[in-house]
């Protein structure tokens, strides 16, 4: 009987691996001269990050030659694509994970393979099985579709072939809302502090994931009790990044009496910035048995949902979101030192907060009237 394990994911010549009795996966491979099998650790005994490490591995050893596109290997394109280009943007990890999608379906097809559509429907089928959304699976297919426009244009093929898209939809949300019990279970459930001092950053501000991941402690003025998510030298886009109110339960959970870091990321692990927590949030997520459209975008969803089942006016909501408008841009720049600004949304966001921090069961709302009453100084 073998030592190893049958294949569990493979990409073009190699595989992952196990011996029998041991958790550690190889990177393992048929010579074909001697026809001899070898193997190599891959260090982690973690089946999706031995995965990750295969995937990168496969990538960085893979070259596209000039040819016909059922010459060309997909692999071999998708890697020259990573390598050459998708390493070297902020957007890195997510091209990574797309790629990864791509290899593991598609497996040593080529290019031209890529002519059938039902074929490309199957991948859109996988991609929906793994609770993806329109919206999602649209962005892995760019991915792909990038890297085979890239070798068209580069001449190493001489033609490439058509990647349908899906439709969006007005109905595909980047992740669903939240119940205070739920979210309980994340902070409760999480894998390491970082991905808790996420949870918390982005209910008490609603702002995008990446801008709490981008944030450090600068931006934070726990004087006036003001955040500027929007770091000085940053210019503004249409994911607009405003200033909003600090809430007392974000500053008495950090500011220790002053003594917090005055500088560095405010997310970090074990001292470095964070540039994602997809990692922690999915094993966080699978740990609590939360569904697949729990993701980090369900916490700016849930903040404002609440804010408006708190009778926040829209404008309000709107601007702590920092959906921008004209009028809004002109005052922004002084209306946060004013004590009425954003007086309801702050108010709803560190109610939320503390929901968080207990069982919610007999906690009793507490309405925008007393607001001031219970904070004492935090109103400027």
């Amino acid at each position: 009987m073998s030592r190893y394990t049958k294949r569990r994911f493979q990409l073009g010549d190699v595989w992952l691996s196990q011996r029998s009795g041991s958790p550690a996966y190889y990177r393992t491979w048929i010579d074909k001269q001697n026809r001899r099998t070898h193997r190599a650790s891959l260090g982690t005994s973690d089946y999706d990050e031995a995965k990750e490490r295969l995937t990168a591995w496969f990538i960085a050893h893979q070259r596209p030659e000039q040819a016909e596109p059922a010459e060309v290997p997909l692999a071999s394109v998708l890697s020259a694509y990573y390598e050459n280009h998708g390493q070297h943007i902020r957007t890195e990890e997510r091209i990574r994970l797309a790629i990864r999608y791509w290899l593991e379906f598609f497996g040593d097809i080529s290019v031209g393979d890529l002519s059938s559509i039902p074929l490309q429907e199957g991948f859109h089928q996988w991609l929906r099985a793994r609770g993806q959304v329109n919206t999602t699976i649209n962005r892995n297919l760019s991915v792909g579709r990038a890297a085979i426009n890239r070798s068209w244009k580069r001449g190493e093929i001489k033609n490439c072939p058509h990647i349908a898209m899906l439709e969006k939809g007005s109905a595909d949300p980047k992740g669903r809302t939240l119940e205070p019990s739920e979210i309980r279970k994340m902070t409760e459930g999480a894998t390491s502090t970082h991905l808790v001092d996420f949870i918390y950053w982005m209910l008490g501000t609603a702002a995008r994931p990446e801008a709490i991941t981008d944030m450090t402690w600068e931006q934070v003025d726990f004087e006036n009790n003001i955040i500027q998510l929007n770091p000085l030298g940053r210019k503004q886009n249409k994911k607009h990044r405003p200033t909003v109110k600090l809430p007392p339960a974000l500053k008495e959970r950090y500011w220790n009496n002053g003594d917090y870091p005055k500088t560095g990321p405010v997310i970090s692990y074990h001292g470095k910035e964070v540039s994602t927590i997809r990692t922690a949030w999915r094993r966080t997520r699978a740990k609590v048995k939360l569904d697949m459209q729990v993701n980090p975008y369900s916490l700016r969803h849930t903040a404002a949902r609440w804010m408006r089942k708190e009778g926040v006016p829209a404008w309000d909501v709107s601007a702590q979101l920092g959906h921008s408008s004209r009028e809004f841009s002109m005052t922004e720049r002084y209306a946060p030192y004013s004590p009425d600004h954003m007086k309801k949304s702050v108010a709803a966001l560190d109610k939320l907060l503390r929901q968080i921090d207990t069982n919610g069961s007999d906690e009793k709302p507490t309405s925008t009237a007393n607001f001031d009453a219970e904070m004492g100084d935090y109103v400027i």
